[in-house]
Parts: C-alpha cells; structure tokens; sequence
C-alpha cells in the first residue's frame, strides 16, 4: 500500500530538516530517499497521517517510542529541504 509521508532530518550541527510528500509503501520503504541525508544524520523519523515512527536512529534503535513533545519541536524547527 502506498503513502504520502514526510521525512525529518536530525543532522549532527542540530539542525533540522523536512522533505515532505514522500511516497512510503508499508509504512517505511520509501520511493527515492536522499540517501546522503540518512547517512549524515543521527535521526530520521516518518511522519504518515497515522502514525510517527524511527526510520533511523543512532542513539536508541528504531523500534523506540517517538517523544510526541520532542517531535513537536523538531517539526517547528524544521527548515524545507530540497533536492537539486
């Protein structure tokens, strides 16, 4: 089943950033990740209309809980990131 889901960024300076309207299928294999932003940043979470959830996370694994209220924050702090 495929969805539309936002992707957020934690890079290591602590800054944030968003890359919205991803196609997902099953919830986390995504079509066309920026692959160098994954790999430079300590946390990645999805955001789909039901649910948010670690597609990657260095410090506690990804089948952690999200911090509803941290995530909050990183969405307000979230600056647009696109390709190109």
């Amino acid at each position: 089943m495929k969805t539309k889901a936002n992707l957020y960024f934690e890079l290591p300076e602590l800054t944030y950033y968003v890359q919205r309207n991803i196609t997902v299928r099953n919830g986390v294999e995504i079509d066309m990740p920026d692959i160098g932003m994954v790999n430079r940043s300590y946390r990645v979470w999805i955001e789909t209309s039901t649910k948010i959830k670690y597609l990657k996370n260095r410090f506690g694994g990804t089948n952690s809980a999200v911090d509803k209220e941290e995530f909050v924050w990183i969405k307000l702090k979230s600056k647009e990131f696109n390709r190109g």
